[in-house]
């Protein structure tokens, strides 16, 4: 089994990231292989809504990092997927890939059943209440 990590944070080594690592080695030590993709490596552009992806199966036309991202996500069996708490939710680069992952509602049945976990990291108590639900309309 392939499981691939993404961490959606901007700060290497933080929290987000440490908390990932660890739950890939886990699964790495059951034996799994394991891959990290941090988000925050790549250039993501807002999607520009203009939906030929989802309604005419055309590849996505905006000439960013979001293939790289779609390849590996296609290439694993599992995702586990982290972010920091920041105003309220989760990093911005999450809705990001949200948004441009319109792309995969044509092909979802394909996608059907493929294992996910999310790590929702917050230090203020009270400042996370739509961190967990923004990760989970990821998965």
């Amino acid at each position: 089994m392939k499981i691939l990590g993404l961490i959606g944070s901007y700060r290497k080594l933080g929290n987000t990231e440490v908390l990932v690592k660890e739950a890939l080695m886990e699964a790495q030590q059951r034996g799994a292989e394991v891959s990290v993709l941090r988000l925050t490596d790549l250039r993501i552009d807002p999607c520009k809504g203009c939906m030929a992806c989802a309604f005419k199966q055309e590849d996505c036309l905006i000439p960013d990092g979001w293939r790289t991202f779609r390849d590996k996500l296609l290439e694993s069996d599992a995702v586990i997927l982290g972010a920091p708490t920041y105003l309220l939710g989760p990093a911005g680069i999450i809705k990001m890939i949200t948004d441009r992952n319109i792309a995969f509602q044509s092909r979802a049945i394909e996608h059907a059943g493929k294992p996910g976990a999310i790590i929702g990291v917050s230090g203020v108590l009270g400042w996370e209440p739509f961190t967990l639900p923004m990760l989970n309309v990821f998965m």
